[in-house]
This record gives structure tokens, C-alpha cells and sequence, in this order.
């Protein structure tokens, strides 16, 4: 029955995703400034900083503070949180891991891997930001790169 009712559903997607008015473009731009930029920054043009986020269920962060002395929870991961920028808390906007991902890399709260959209390419990304300026993007994951279909997204993505 399960199977019948996920059929059904997968059958009746009826996720329809309208392409932006592009005439309003410059009035969303007054409004979500999405295309402006940072000054130029000669010493990070010389020195381009590495990136990394490592997005974690809440309950991870309870496991970290835990680290210390001895007891080195982080490994070699231990030195950047002490000398880097690491950002614990902050809230997602949405309650639930892979409509996290998807807020978080795709600027999307629907979870769009489950969707017949779930193999278009999204020029506006976060994610396509980076490598335009040069960065190589690796998606890493502990999980089954079935589950909600993120593999498929992400190889589409070109993560």
C-alpha cells in the first residue's frame, strides 16, 4: 500500500515552478540585493581562503562541546575550530535535515530532489557562485546518496 500511495504521488508531481519575470528584476534587486558584490580584495585574490561547511543535526553540536584536553572528538579538524571562523549555532530554515540542504545550497525551501525537477540545472546557486570564482565544490556525505534523491541533484547541481 505504501508503494501504491509513493507511486501515486511520484505520478501526480504537481510541483510546477513558473521561471522568474525577468522584467521585475530590477525591482527585486532593490529589494534582495542578489547580484551585488564585495569591494575587490587584493590579499584574497593572492591568497583565496578555503571554504568548508560542515552542516550537522543539532544534535552534533552537544557531541563538540565535549572536546577538549584529552578528549579530541574533531581530530585534525581540531585546529581550524580554534584558529578559523566556525559558526555553532544558527538556525535553518526549515526544520529537518534535506530541507536544510536545500535552503542552504539551492536557496530553496522545497525539497526539489523529489520533484520532477530533480535533474535541472540552477544557474543562481551558491554553489555555482564558487566555481565561477575558481573554487573546486566537493559534496561529502556520511548518508546514502539515495536518500531524497541528492545524489541525482547534486551530480546535476555538478557538485
Amino acid at each position: 500500500m505504501s508503494f501504491s500511495f509513493a507511486l501515486r504521488d511520484y505520478q501526480k508531481d504537481s510541483l510546477d515552478l513558473k521561471p522568474a519575470n525577468m522584467e521585475r528584476l530590477e525591482e527585486l534587486e532593490k529589494i534582495f540585493p542578489l547580484f551585488s558584490t564585495t569591494p575587490k580584495n587584493d590579499f584574497a585574490l593572492k591568497n583565496p581562503p578555503h571554504i568548508m561547511v560542515n552542516l550537522m543535526e543539532s544534535f552534533g553540536t552537544q557531541m563538540l562541546s565535549l572536546q577538549e584536553g584529552n578528549l579530541n572528538l574533531l581530530g585534525e579538524l581540531a585546529q581550524h575550530f580554534e584558529e578559523d571562523f566556525v559558526w555553532t549555532r544558527f538556525l535553518p530554515c526549515q526544520n529537518g535535515t534535506a530541507s536544510s540542504f536545500f535552503c542552504l545550497f539551492f536557496q530553496s525551501p522545497i525539497v526539489l530532489s523529489k520533484s520532477k525537477y530533480k535533474e535541472h540545472y540552477l544557474p543562481f546557486i551558491p554553489i555555482e557562485v564558487y566555481k565561477q570564482q575558481g573554487y573546486r565544490v566537493i559534496f561529502l556525505t556520511a548518508g546514502n546518496s539515495t536518500w531524497f534523491d541528492l545524489g541525482v541533484f547534486y551530480e546535476s547541481a555538478r557538485c
